[in-house]
């Protein structure tokens, strides 16, 4: 500490040594001519050159030249160099305080104390946002030091009467001067002169300093050179630089304010991308959050993929028991939320940690301190969202009076996200996302997740018609580039008489430069006399029939306002459909949680099965489209509830062994047509018919009479 205190004073010293010269034969100097006398503003280029240029830069273009004095506070300061108060058409009062050059400087916080006759630039709350706007210090105003870059000072007898002239003037509420007052504050003229060129200039020691005052930038902006990036650290938060240990030890660490003997951290890792992209980095990240959910290890809640300006960002949101290192007992709760993105050279991860009584304190401020990120000297995060707790969701609903929805949520998904944006054709928009939150059981594989996403357009009169043929035109446009593959479509009226547009299509979901991977969309339009409604499902094509029914149950409790009150739509069968093309490549859920692994060979069998045999005739195709719509109605549930009851997973799988070990017999057999397919395929679930109802039911009957008989 004593080093410390030594080296600051030893600043402090340096300092005092540049104080200017206030006696250079050519310094420049700053003569304003008011209506109420002259002020004469000797400058400090050595403490603050930046201001000082621009200030000068200012004043030779005749920019302050009829501007005006617009914010007076006796006692305290007065304020002028905006341009909307100079006398022009458009410029009233109402928009002084607010005008500038256009631009912004960056502060030069310098030490000088905030005395009386200083000048010191005006700014917004952020502290590198000055730009013309200047005070001058009427009373001495200690709390404005090391907060306001301070530029100069007045040195004449005449400029102090002129102060305290402009500082008596009457003013308003908002502090400006009455419209009989506004003469004796206007700046008529503004120019530079030779320090030479003034008389009765006062005899001044330097100005006074602050004698601990070290020379920084805004103390809450943290940068790291060796993984090039800056953030702005939260306000109040203590900020440290940890000891790294090894390559996953946090490089920056922030506590926040202690809450029921609780701290909150943010802390950041970086590790180097080498030899590959944050795509596949991800993949095998992601493998292990779900390997350490299974494993207990953590409760994964929820996880997002979003957009930044250049690539993507993972964001997860999950729960973990913290340990007594003495006891070996949990303590409490944490609730951790991780984002994770990346540059080409490094993967940068934030992570927030509280409890979770406590956690969405702060989830406003991670978003913030998330999204200040840089790199380059640019921000490049642009966060989708942050999960909280959303005042729209009732229970198992989700509802919107502003505008005019609600519906029932289905089971296994969350409302994550939602924020309303204009865009550059400044057409408001208000967009809801969805993910299932019990994420193990939703795949999750390069990088795509099953999505829900609600957008509601503001109409403003125009016609329904006239937007869908516009989103139709731009499908059919990117079709015919090749940018998409319409699978299905309707533009028609739904069973109760209301205007709907659906479509479906596939486009390419690219892992690399060269591989990709098919994206299985589905959009259903709609509206009311105020708003057009868009409910779109996204997801793999492997995986696009698992959700398909959670998203027909959304769009079946959907309610939507008609005279005032929410009404439900009757799509009819052009709008819920479940997956009407069965492709090869879909999974079975039942199966594949009962026996572990879509690698499983029962699993296999199965997929190659259908694939190869089932699907290879008309008649096969006709079967699987039917029984996917029964099968995937109930299957995620039961798949569900295996996973979470081990029991009733063994009970399952000792279900299947008769129904495969029947399937089998097919590989024993060469379909050839129809009627063979037909023939097999009856076969086969009689066989099983027999099985699980009539063996069954015949033993009971048995088991019945021989208890009455010995009864008897």
């Amino acid at each position: 500490m004593r080093y410390l205190l030594l080296s600051a004073i030893a600043i402090s010293i340096i300092g005092t040594m540049m104080i200017p010269n206030a006696f250079a034969e050519e310094e420049k100097i700053v003569v304003l001519e008011t209506r109420s006398g002259v002020l004469v503003i000797q400058l400090f280029p050595e403490d603050a050159p930046n201001t000082v240029d621009n200030f000068v830069e200012l004043v030779e273009s005749g920019y302050y030249d009829r501007t005006l004095f617009h914010r007076v506070i006796n006692g305290f300061m007065i304020q002028g160099g905006d341009p909307n108060t100079k006398p022009e058409p458009g410029n009233t009062s109402d928009k002084w305080g607010i005008g500038g050059p256009g631009y912004s400087i960056d502060a030069e916080f310098n030490g000088i104390k905030h005395d009386r006759g200083i000048v010191s630039m005006a700014r917004s709350n952020d502290p590198n946002s000055a730009g013309s706007q200047f005070f001058i210090v009427h009373k001495d105003s200690p709390h404005l030091d090391e907060k306001y870059t301070v530029f100069g000072r007045i040195i004449t007898a005449e400029s102090y009467e002129t102060m305290d002239k402009i500082a008596n003037l009457e003013v308003n509420s908002r502090s400006q001067p009455f419209d009989a007052t506004l003469a004796a504050a206007i700046v008529y003229d503004v120019d530079i002169v030779k320090r030479s060129t003034i008389e009765n200039m006062l005899t001044m020691d330097p100005p006074e300093r602050i004698l601990n005052f070290i020379p920084a930038v805004d103390p809450k902006q943290h940068t790291n050179k060796q993984y090039n990036f800056s953030v702005t650290s939260p306000e109040g938060w203590s900020v440290i630089e940890p000891v790294q240990f090894n390559k996953n030890s946090p490089i920056y660490l922030a506590m926040g304010p202690t809450k029921d003997g609780i701290t909150p951290y943010i802390y950041m890792n970086v590790l180097p991308l080498d030899d590959t992209n944050f795509v596949n980095y991800m993949i095998s990240r992601i493998a292990n959050n779900f390997e350490m959910h299974d494993e207990g290890k953590i409760d994964l809640k929820t996880q997002y993929i979003g957009n930044f300006m250049e690539g993507d960002y993972y964001e997860l949101i999950a729960v973990q028991s913290v340990t007594n290192d003495i006891t070996g007992n949990a303590d409490y709760q944490a609730k951790l939320q991780q984002i994770v993105f990346g540059t080409e050279s490094y993967v940068y991860g934030i992570t927030y940690a509280n409890v979770v009584s406590n956690f969405h304190d702060h989830v406003k401020v991670v978003k913030k301190f998330a999204e200040s990120f840089q790199t380059d000297g640019e921000p490049i995060l642009k966060m989708s969202g942050v999960t909280i707790t959303d005042p729209n969701i009732d229970g198992k609903f989700y509802n919107n009076e502003e505008k005019q929805f609600r519906f029932e949520i289905p089971y296994r998904w969350e409302p994550l996200t939602s924020k309303e944006t204009i865009d550059e054709d400044g057409i408001e928009s208000y967009t809801l996302a969805m993910e299932p939150n019990g994420l193990h059981v939703n795949y999750y594989r390069d990088g795509v997740q099953a999505k829900f996403l609600l957008t509601v357009y503001d109409l403003d009169d125009k016609p329904f018609v006239k937007t869908v043929t516009h989103v139709r035109n731009a499908y059919s446009y990117m079709e015919s580039n090749g940018e998409l593959s319409i699978a299905d479509e309707y533009d028609g009226m739904t069973a109760d008489g209301h205007p709907v547009y659906f479509v479906e299509w596939l486009e390419p979901y690219y892992i690399t430069e060269e591989q990709y991977i098919p994206l299985h969309t589905r959009e259903t339009y709609f509206a009311n006399s105020d708003f057009l409604y868009k409910i779109s499902y996204m997801n793999l094509e492997d995986n696009f029939p698992r959700e398909i029914s959670s998203y027909n149950y959304m769009l079946e409790k959907y309610r939507f306002s008609l005279d005032g009150e929410m009404n439900p739509v009757d799509w009819g069968p052009n709008i819920i459909k479940y997956n009407p093309v069965v492709e090869p490549g879909g999974g079975c859920l039942i199966a594949t949680a009962a026996f572990g692994s879509e690698m499983a060979p029962q699993v296999q069998f199965l997929r190659e099965l259908r694939d190869n045999t089932v699907l290879q005739t008309e008649s096969g195709t006709s079967f699987m489209a039917g029984f996917n719509q029964f099968y995937y109605s109930f299957s995620p549930t039961i798949a569900d509830y295996e996973r979470e009851n081990p029991v009733f997973k063994e009970a399952v799988k000792l279900t299947l062994t008769p129904l495969l070990t029947s399937l089998t017999l097919l590989q024993y057999t060469d379909i050839d047509s129809e009627s063979e397919m037909l023939g097999y395929g009856i076969g086969i679930i009689l066989l099983n018919i027999g099985m699980y109802f009539v063996a069954p039911a015949v033993l009971i009957m048995k088991i019945r009479t021989s208890y009455n008989k010995i009864v008897k």
